[in-house]
């Protein structure tokens, strides 16, 4: 969308930013105050009330070279102008956002109506916020294909209807919409979905694989042609099937990585 400066397109595999190629150096935002819930549905510390956090945050954010944050929720009616405003800065080293819609779980997307309602509530949240020249895309929900509560079908149908409610809500200079996805059966699920989702304009992935990402790029080229970004990567904190920390792994994995941007001064 063109404002004030900010156009965002999609052109291939590329994300562009003003014309140019970006490189989404990300950071996943959800600061929450000692004693707050931390709750991610009511997760949104984006608003004045907040002011002191993200004002003491952004400029650091800026400080360590990233130029995007993620979100996972916040209240879709509530105002987030200066929230977004501070993130853009002016133009000057701006922090894009990747604005979050949040699906809750346990909602049977087979029915009209909730379809319908989501679909509503998505595109109001697109037309209150796509002025700001701050957004960088939509993200619908956070791994929604993680436990397999949802029929795949119904799930990859309402995203992509999601995704062209807010090409209409926004016309031709439309930001670009995607979704999280967990990495299970990850490059399948992508292969078997991605001629029907001609509206999602990027796939995002979340991928726990510990120091290295395997084979997913070489396997993703076969499947899309989108864009992707990793917007989770690492190794989880706890080993559901050990019952037990990676006290150790996270340990040798982080130095490693310490090591590599030691001696690679140009990774930001």
């Amino acid at each position: 969308m063109a404002v004030n400066g900010s156009q965002i397109l999609v052109n291939g595999s590329q994300i562009l930013v003003n014309g140019q190629p970006f490189i989404i150096k990300s950071v996943g935002y959800a600061p929450v105050p000692i004693g707050n819930d931390p709750d991610v549905k009511k997760r949104d510390y984006y608003t004045l009330e907040y002011t002191n956090i993200y004002n003491r945050d952004l400029p650091l954010l800026r400080e360590m070279g990233a130029n995007t944050i993620r979100l996972w929720g916040w209240d879709n009616d509530a105002d987030h102008t200066d929230f977004l405003n501070k993130a853009y800065n002016n133009g000057k080293d701006p922090i894009y956002i990747i604005a979050p819609f949040w699906i809750s779980q346990n909602l049977d997307l087979s029915a009209p109506d909730v379809r319908s309602q989501l679909k509503s509530d998505f595109r109001k949240m697109v037309a209150k916020n796509k002025d700001n020249p701050a957004v960088l895309m939509w993200i619908v929900g956070n791994e929604l294909n993680a436990k397999g509560e949802y029929i795949y079908d119904d799930l990859f149908s309402l995203i992509d209807e999601m995704a062209e409610q807010a090409h209409l809500e926004e016309g031709a200079n439309y930001h670009p919409v995607t979704t999280s996805l967990v990495d299970r059966n990850l490059t399948e699920t992508i292969a078997k979905y991605e001629k029907n989702m001609t509206h999602l304009d990027v796939w995002s992935v979340q991928l726990y694989r510990g120091k290295d990402f395997g084979d997913f790029f070489k396997e993703y080229k076969k499947v899309s042609s989108k864009p992707v970004v990793i917007l989770e990567f690492g190794i989880d904190a706890y080993d559901d099937r050990k019952k037990a920390e990676y006290e150790d792994v996270q340990a040798e994995y982080a130095s490693a990585l310490w090591r590599h941007l030691a001696n690679n001064t140009d990774v930001a």
